[in-house]
């Protein structure tokens, strides 16, 4: 039982490590800058 135990542990925790790319999408939404907040703001 120890050793089973041991493969569903690690199982486990390779399946919360792992990492999923984000995807990242660009959408035009037609606007521009025309003013800019001052650092100390």
């Amino acid at each position: 039982m120890g050793a089973r135990s041991s493969v569903i542990a690690t199982e486990l925790k390779e399946l919360i490590m792992s990492w999923t790319t984000p995807e990242v999408k660009e959408i035009c939404v037609g606007m521009e800058i025309n003013d800019y907040m001052p650092a100390e703001f």
